[in-house]
């Protein structure tokens, strides 16, 4: 009976930290919208969440951004009478407008907000999502408390809009109620993804993402099974020197 107890206990502080979720809290909130990635889609049984919040964990410019491009467009195309935004705050480095142009993002429905502290970073970004005008907001923050992001995931709520947080891959503080948590790394294909956390699913191991259709410019062709790369015989003949 006390064990019981116990474990009721340690239930339901796991539901309020957001570790955990019941059967009941999977409803139609989680909507989710095409990635733009049939791979991608088929391991998020659907595509990213519509709503809430997306914790990225990634090294910066290796295509974390590119990678919500086909997301963000199709965010845009199902708000086009609304003309919603889509607000980037304190990111890493210069946005390039053009990028967003040449997806079919209209750079009128990008707006970007500098922030020197992470506190004016997240008060943008909540009152952002909760006013209604916004469908996306992209936030670059490291730290971050449980509180802050059930904060923001109340707003991305309210304001029917999804908040993406873009972190560092080192960070291992505590594990944050988001709807999803993807950790990226680069690949000569494009990307390699792995499901950290999902709302009503189970987290899954490392896949690659080839994003060659989306980007040629920006990925390697695999090279033909015939096909041996030079620095690998040249490795192959030194360590046969040294034998």
């Amino acid at each position: 009976m006390v064990l019981g107890v116990h474990m009721n206990k340690m239930l339901k502080k796991l539901q309020q930290r957001g570790d955990v979720w019941s059967a009941a809290q999977v409803d139609n909130s989680y909507a989710m919208i095409d990635s733009g990635y049939q791979t991608l889609n088929r391991h998020l049984k659907g595509g990213l969440p519509k709503n809430g919040v997306i914790e990225v964990q990634s090294i910066a410019g290796i295509g974390e951004l590119r990678l919500f491009m086909p997301f963000l467009l199709q965010l845009t195309q199902d708000n086009a009478s609304h003309a919603r935004k889509i607000v980037l705050i304190a990111p890493p480095g210069q946005v390039n407008a053009l990028m967003f142009a040449q997806q079919g993002i209209s750079p009128e429905l990008v707006i970007i907000i500098e922030a020197f502290e992470s506190t004016e970073a997240l008060w943008a970004a909540e009152q952002c999502l909760k006013s209604g005008s916004c469908v996306a907001v992209l936030l670059w923050q490291q730290a971050l408390a449980v509180h802050q992001v059930k904060r923001l995931k109340q707003a991305a709520l309210q304001g029917d809009a999804v908040q993406v947080l873009f972190r560092a891959k080192q960070c291992l503080d505590v594990p944050l109620p988001v709807s999803l948590s993807i950790v990226l790394s680069p690949h000569e294909q494009g990307l390699e993804v792995e499901i950290k956390k999902q709302q009503g699913h189970w987290p899954q191991q490392a896949f690659v993402l080839d994003m060659q259709a989306q980007w040629p410019c920006l990925t390697q062709v695999p090279l033909a099974s015939n096909v041996v790369p030079l620095s690998t015989i040249k490795g192959a003949m030194k360590a046969a020197k040294v034998g």
